[in-house]
């Protein structure tokens, strides 16, 4: 018997946990998320979509591989780092 793997099988899947506005990303909502951890494979780290993100015009690489991320939705900018 042989086994086939389909197109649709090779798509890589995303499961979200809520939806969330920037407006709701506040310190205080941080640190409850660090009362969460540590996070891994029996407790795994939650993932949130927000909609109707755009860029600033902001963004931009620093240093060698590093990025400078400035994205607004609803009036609300948020502003992040990534290797």
């Amino acid at each position: 018997m042989s086994a086939s793997i389909t197109a649709e099988l090779l798509i890589p899947e995303i499961i979200i946990d809520t939806e969330i506005s920037f407006k709701e990303i506040t310190t205080s909502f941080y640190n409850i998320l660090r009362q969460m951890e540590p996070f891994g494979p029996e407790n795994m780290t939650p993932v949130f979509i927000a909609r109707r993100v755009v860029d600033t015009g902001f963004s931009k690489i620093v240093k060698e591989n590093h990025l400078r991320i400035v994205c607004a939705t609803g009036g609300f900018n948020l502003y992040g780092n990534w290797l």
